[in-house]
């Protein structure tokens, strides 16, 4: 069909797809990485800039390098401001477009117009990609996926005009796609499919004589893809080290979650997208990840299932190879979220089908209409079943779109969707603790510590409601049950050592912030605190080596020296206190505990005029200091004394 006889029906997909999701125009920001990537980001709402290009270049903020994706949220700042509209509105957009570009690519490779057709408006108005539309935060998945359908369309032109400018035509795309979302790492073993599927484009116009050589042609196809995978791989270790950045890293370790924990959850994740796809029902924002708890007989179901489609594929890879082209596509680009590199506390993510899924729709498509068209009533039927699931998808991704009106409605559908939804419950009673609504916040955290027992977040939140109420004691109960699953916990930590305090009971402390200064000895903060516990406890010589292992890590921190220099000066090693303290004025010339200290140790040297000039500094930061005006009154009668 000629592009002109195909313009009503581009325009048909567009509008529809558009229909189905408008209502997402009028939502707002959700509280869950949209204040992260937009509504508080001042880079993205500063608009463009050279500092905001800079940003977007140079930030791993939650996990990503996505400079392309924050590019494009700087556009929609400069010409419409900070107003959710515009952000909706522009996913809204590109998601129609990508079911455009969709069809236009299938049917470009495999010259089916009717199945591409099908396939494009059940991606189109599916519910699964309501999460990817809706939330502004994941505009990297229908950017991406824009970059990612214009690539192969490149490599479509490339296959039937090989040459270096078709070549390196493809590449541009690409890198966009790859700089917008690191799910795109998985596309040359899509090029690498395409390859192989029949009407691909291998064997069109000047590739005919060439398919006469298979051996050649086939090496030539590997060398091509190697710098396609050399540029993933790049943007994977780029990720990789992304997810992996600072103290508190969104990777999860194998002590949390093992190796066959990880495993069996991918067999259910496998078996879920593939379902949800056929039945996409019960959907939400977040599914809990089971951790240690898996549900054997669920995996064990999940692993026949995948195993059976899998072996009916291969037996039928000659006659039906489209079906093995879907099931692959399905199976590999789905591999880099997964789960064996275990990123956050979900199971699996509506977000995460937005481009896998396009490998089912087009095995399942192309197998049900070579199946129906051998019955004489096959066409009808054909025709009845798309219009059904057109309707009911688009219902469902309508009233799936209501979900996602505020941040509380989000995750109340998720505890209601999903069951023992830990995850959902812990961010809920986040929520509620924010809004001080302590009695339903304590619920929710109830409900984490019952269905996640092994982890520190629900006993943890637990502890800071009591610690809110001024209950010491219960509040320290929940901070150690935390603190002896993740000894490793920092804000569990961190308030357990407050609560302490008020109780009096440094000791309890010191034994908790030594398991947690093991587990993460880089935490200098932590290490401050360890200290100035020791140094509490009059063990100055333990307290010593605390701060000289920490001034190591963090040779430029004025408050871990002036700390040295004070137990230095207890153990009666004056002239090391005296570099220490010099030390620290050096690094934060405003210091008040520095200069005080180092004014103390000085009188004691009788040096009383720099004493004194550190105390006017001082007084010049905040002149009533009580203690720089004691000592400075102090100063003229030990001068008499002496």
């Amino acid at each position: 069909m000629s592009p002109i006889r195909q313009l009503p029906v581009i325009l048909t997909l567009f509008f529809l797809a558009i229909a189905v999701y408008l209502p997402a125009v009028q939502l707002g920001f959700i509280d869950f990485q949209d204040p992260v990537y937009v509504s508080q980001n001042e880079h993205v709402k500063s608009g463009l800039n050279p500092g905001s290009v800079t940003y977007a270049f140079t930030t791993f903020e939650s996990g990503h390098w996505i400079p392309i994706t924050w590019l494009s949220f700087m556009i929609d700042a400069t010409c419409f401001g900070v107003s959710p509209m515009a952000f909706h509105a522009t996913n809204v957009f590109l998601h129609a477009v990508n079911g455009v570009l969709l069809f236009l690519w299938l049917n470009q490779i495999s010259g089916a117009f009717w199945r591409s057709l099908v396939v494009a408006l059940l991606f189109a108005v599916h519910p699964l990609h309501v999460e990817s539309v809706a939330w502004v935060s994941e505009r990297k998945d229908v950017l991406s996926m824009l970059f990612f359908l214009l690539t192969l369309i490149a490599y479509h032109k490339y296959c039937q005009r090989p040459g270096w400018a078709t070549y390196l035509l493809t590449f541009v795309p690409f890198i966009l796609g790859l700089l917008s979302n690191s799910m795109l790492v998985m596309t040359p073993v899509v090029l690498w499919l395409l390859d192989q599927w029949p009407g691909s484009g291998w064997d069109h116009g000047k590739l005919k004589e060439e398919s006469k050589r298979p051996t050649r042609r086939w090496k030539w196809r590997m060398y091509e893809k190697i710098p396609f995978v050399f540029l993933a791989l790049i943007v994977g270790v780029v990720t990789i080290l992304a997810q992996g950045t600072g103290i508190k890293t969104t990777l999860a370790t194998l002590e949390e979650i093992p190796i066959w924990a990880r495993a069996g959850n991918a067999l259910n994740a496998y078996a879920w997208y593939f379902f949800k796809t056929l039945v996409p029902t019960g959907l939400c924002a977040i599914y809990s990840h089971p951790m240690r708890h898996l549900a054997w007989h669920v995996t064990a179901a999940s692993a026949i299932c995948i195993t059976l489609i899998s072996v009916l594929v291969i037996s039928v890879i000659d006659r039906r190879p489209f079906v093995a082209f879907g099931w692959c596509w399905f199976l590999l680009t789905l591999l880099p979220v997964i789960g064996i590199l275990q990123v956050g506390d979900q199971a699996y993510a509506d977000r995460y089908s937005y481009l896998p899924q396009i490998g089912l729709l087009i095995g399942i498509v192309w197998q049900a209409e070579r199946w129906l068209r051998r019955k004489s009533w096959g066409r009808l039927a054909g025709q009845s079943l798309v219009s059904i699931a057109l309707i009911g998808f688009s219902l469902g991704t309508i009233l799936q779109i209501g979900y996602w009106k505020q941040t509380e409605t989000v995750w109340n559908r998720a505890i209601t969707a999903s069951g023992e939804n830990w995850s959902a419950h812990q961010r809920l009673g986040a929520l509620l603790l924010d809004q001080r609504k302590l009695t339903e916040a304590t619920e929710h955290f109830q409900a984490v510590a019952k269905y996640n027992p092994d982890r520190p977040e629900g006993w943890a939140y637990l502890g800071q409601i009591h610690q809110m109420k001024l209950e010491w004691k219960l509040a320290a109960e929940q901070y150690e049950r935390a603190l002896l699953m993740d000894a490793a916990d920092e804000l569990s930590m961190h308030n357990l050592l407050v609560v302490l305090d008020q109780q009096n009971n440094s000791p309890r402390g010191r034994q908790f912030l030594e398991r947690y200064t093991r587990r993460r000895p880089l935490d200098v903060k932590m290490s401050l605190a360890l200290g100035q516990l020791l140094k509490k406890s009059k063990d100055f010589k333990k307290s010593l080596e605390e701060y000289e292992r920490a001034v190591k890590l963090a040779p430029d921190n004025s408050e871990l020296r002036t700390n040295m220099g004070i137990v230095l000066l207890e153990l009666d090693r004056i002239t090391d206190a005296q570099t220490q303290l010099e030390e620290a004025v050096r690094l934060q010339p405003d210091s008040v505990s520095a200069r005080i200290n180092l004014s103390e140790l000085l009188v004691r040297l009788k040096n009383y005029d720099e004493a004194l000039m550190h105390l006017e500094v001082v007084l010049q930061v905040n002149s009533q200091d009580p203690d720089a005006r004691q000592l400075m009154r102090r100063i003229p009668s030990i001068v008499k004394q002496n």
